[in-house]
């Protein structure tokens, strides 16, 4: 018989996973509020920000989504204490890379 004992996180750890999964559940509304943005929305912006929307490529949509959605089900698994939790973060890390500096991974 064994005996595996669970080590009790402080309180830090809640608190940092809680705030996480709040920011990034804001990263999540503004990922959806862009990809559901209608014409009319669109038309409505101010001519310098229509064109940020206009021409963004897909390849920085997608490393939004995977940044927002990533930190979002990495938090979550933090406060559920999953072991996967690290890879999912680091692939959110990621996909805030690419979308922050994309020059580091694709040539224009």
């Amino acid at each position: 018989m064994t005996n595996t004992t669970r080590v009790k996180p402080p309180i830090w750890f809640w608190i940092v996973s809680v705030l996480a999964l709040l920011w990034n559940l804001l990263g999540v509304m503004a990922y959806l509020a862009q990809v559901n943005m209608t014409d009319e929305t669109l038309a409505a912006l101010p001519e310098a920000e229509r064109a940020l929307y206009e021409n963004q490529p897909i390849w920085a949509t997608m490393a939004f989504a995977i940044a927002v959605w990533g930190g979002a089900l990495g938090s979550l698994a933090l406060l559920l204490r999953k072991r996967w939790a690290r890879a999912v973060l680091l692939i959110s890390l990621i996909g805030i890379i690419v979308q922050n500096d994309p020059f580091v991974f694709f040539k224009q």
